[in-house]
Protein backbone atom coordinates (compact mmCIF):
# COMPACT_ATOMS: atom_id res chain seq x y z
CA UNK A 1 0.00 0.00 0.00
CA UNK A 2 1.44 3.35 -0.88
CA UNK A 3 2.25 6.10 1.99
CA UNK A 4 0.25 8.48 1.20
CA UNK A 5 -2.87 6.35 1.40
CA UNK A 6 -1.87 5.20 4.54
CA UNK A 7 -1.10 9.16 5.68
CA UNK A 8 -4.11 10.24 4.17
CA UNK A 9 -6.35 6.98 6.09
CA UNK A 10 -4.85 7.94 9.51
CA UNK A 11 -5.42 11.61 8.87
CA UNK A 12 -9.34 11.12 8.11
CA UNK A 13 -9.54 8.91 11.01
CA UNK A 14 -7.89 11.42 13.47
CA UNK A 15 -10.12 13.90 12.24
CA UNK A 16 -12.96 12.01 12.73
CA UNK A 17 -11.66 10.76 16.13
CA UNK A 18 -11.46 14.21 16.98
CA UNK A 19 -14.94 15.37 15.76
CA UNK A 20 -16.11 12.48 18.33
CA UNK A 21 -14.22 13.19 21.26
CA UNK A 22 -15.17 17.31 21.18
CA UNK A 23 -18.95 16.29 20.65
CA UNK A 24 -18.58 13.85 23.63
CA UNK A 25 -17.00 16.69 25.79
CA UNK A 26 -18.74 19.41 24.72
CA UNK A 27 -22.40 17.27 25.52
CA UNK A 28 -21.06 16.20 29.08
CA UNK A 29 -20.19 20.21 29.96
CA UNK A 30 -23.92 21.21 28.64
CA UNK A 31 -25.19 17.87 30.87
CA UNK A 32 -23.26 19.91 33.66
CA UNK A 33 -24.44 23.27 33.11
CA UNK A 34 -28.28 21.75 33.18
CA UNK A 35 -27.16 20.11 36.74
CA UNK A 36 -26.01 23.54 37.39
CA UNK A 37 -28.90 25.44 36.57
CA UNK A 38 -31.62 22.65 38.14
CA UNK A 39 -29.23 22.66 41.50
CA UNK A 40 -29.21 26.37 41.53
CA UNK A 41 -33.39 26.38 41.27
CA UNK A 42 -33.53 24.20 44.13
CA UNK A 43 -31.27 25.98 46.40
CA UNK A 44 -32.97 29.11 45.48
CA UNK A 45 -36.61 27.40 46.42
CA UNK A 46 -35.11 26.16 49.29
CA UNK A 47 -33.54 29.20 50.90
CA UNK A 48 -36.82 31.19 50.06
CA UNK A 49 -38.92 28.05 52.09
CA UNK A 50 -36.41 29.01 55.13
CA UNK A 51 -37.35 32.97 54.63
CA UNK A 52 -40.82 31.63 54.78
CA UNK A 53 -41.13 29.84 57.58
CA UNK A 54 -39.13 32.49 59.37
CA UNK A 55 -41.71 34.91 58.50
CA UNK A 56 -44.89 35.73 61.46
CA UNK A 57 -47.45 34.21 58.87
CA UNK A 58 -46.43 30.31 58.52
CA UNK A 59 -49.03 28.35 56.92
CA UNK A 60 -49.65 24.81 55.97
CA UNK A 61 -48.64 25.90 52.35
CA UNK A 62 -45.38 27.26 53.27
CA UNK A 63 -44.54 23.94 55.46
CA UNK A 64 -45.28 22.03 52.28
CA UNK A 65 -43.04 23.90 50.12
CA UNK A 66 -40.14 23.97 53.10
CA UNK A 67 -41.25 19.92 53.01
CA UNK A 68 -40.72 19.44 49.41
CA UNK A 69 -37.54 21.82 49.05
CA UNK A 70 -35.85 19.69 51.98
CA UNK A 71 -36.63 16.47 49.99
CA UNK A 72 -35.49 17.93 46.96
CA UNK A 73 -32.07 18.30 48.03
CA UNK A 74 -31.68 14.81 49.53
CA UNK A 75 -31.58 14.59 45.95
CA UNK A 76 -29.42 16.95 44.38
CA UNK A 77 -27.45 18.05 47.36
CA UNK A 78 -23.31 17.30 48.25
CA UNK A 79 -22.87 15.73 51.66
CA UNK A 80 -21.40 18.28 52.94
CA UNK A 81 -24.89 20.40 52.07
CA UNK A 82 -27.17 17.86 53.57
CA UNK A 83 -25.13 17.38 56.66
CA UNK A 84 -26.17 21.24 56.99
CA UNK A 85 -29.40 20.95 56.16
CA UNK A 86 -29.91 18.43 58.85
CA UNK A 87 -28.49 20.29 61.00
CA UNK A 88 -30.28 23.19 60.84
CA UNK A 89 -33.34 21.08 60.88
CA UNK A 90 -32.26 19.58 64.15
CA UNK A 91 -31.84 22.63 65.17
CA UNK A 92 -35.44 23.86 64.37
CA UNK A 93 -36.60 20.81 65.45
CA UNK A 94 -35.02 20.26 69.22
CA UNK A 95 -35.29 24.06 69.76
CA UNK A 96 -38.01 26.60 70.89
CA UNK A 97 -39.66 29.60 72.61
CA UNK A 98 -36.17 31.30 75.34
CA UNK A 99 -34.24 28.21 74.04
CA UNK A 100 -34.20 29.12 70.47
CA UNK A 101 -31.04 31.44 69.20
CA UNK A 102 -31.72 33.73 66.06
CA UNK A 103 -27.96 33.63 66.23
CA UNK A 104 -27.40 30.16 66.42
CA UNK A 105 -29.73 29.39 63.36
CA UNK A 106 -28.21 32.04 61.46
CA UNK A 107 -24.76 30.87 62.04
CA UNK A 108 -26.11 27.25 60.46
CA UNK A 109 -27.36 28.90 57.80
CA UNK A 110 -24.39 30.79 57.15
CA UNK A 111 -22.46 27.34 56.86
CA UNK A 112 -25.59 25.95 55.06
CA UNK A 113 -24.71 28.47 51.95
CA UNK A 114 -21.25 28.31 52.11
CA UNK A 115 -21.94 24.68 51.15
CA UNK A 116 -24.17 25.48 48.96
CA UNK A 117 -21.61 27.92 46.94
CA UNK A 118 -18.95 25.45 46.90
CA UNK A 119 -21.51 23.06 45.56
CA UNK A 120 -22.21 25.27 42.92
CA UNK A 121 -18.20 25.62 42.18
CA UNK A 122 -18.01 28.61 43.57
CA UNK A 123 -15.28 30.32 45.41
CA UNK A 124 -15.80 30.20 49.15
CA UNK A 125 -12.86 32.26 49.85
CA UNK A 126 -12.05 36.06 49.75
CA UNK A 127 -13.95 36.91 53.15
CA UNK A 128 -16.85 34.76 52.05
CA UNK A 129 -15.82 32.23 54.55
CA UNK A 130 -16.79 35.06 57.49
CA UNK A 131 -19.52 36.67 56.20
CA UNK A 132 -22.88 36.74 58.19
CA UNK A 133 -25.15 35.54 55.06
CA UNK A 134 -28.94 36.04 56.16
CA UNK A 135 -32.13 35.48 55.12
CA UNK A 136 -35.18 37.95 55.14
CA UNK A 137 -38.97 36.95 55.14
CA UNK A 138 -41.75 39.36 53.92
CA UNK A 139 -42.83 39.95 57.75
CA UNK A 140 -46.30 40.57 56.16
CA UNK A 141 -49.39 38.65 55.00
CA UNK A 142 -50.14 38.21 51.15
CA UNK A 143 -52.98 40.40 51.22
CA UNK A 144 -51.63 43.01 53.71
CA UNK A 145 -50.79 46.41 52.25
CA UNK A 146 -48.37 48.65 54.10
CA UNK A 147 -48.95 52.70 53.34
CA UNK A 148 -46.30 54.72 54.03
Amino acid sequence: MDIKLWITSIGALATILAAIIAQFLNRRREVKLEELKFKLICYTDFLSNIAMLGGAHKNYESHLKFSNSVNTMNIISSKEVLNYVNELLDYIGTHSGSNYSIQEQDEIIRRLILAIRKDLGQNVGGGLSEFPFRTISPGIRPDEVIET
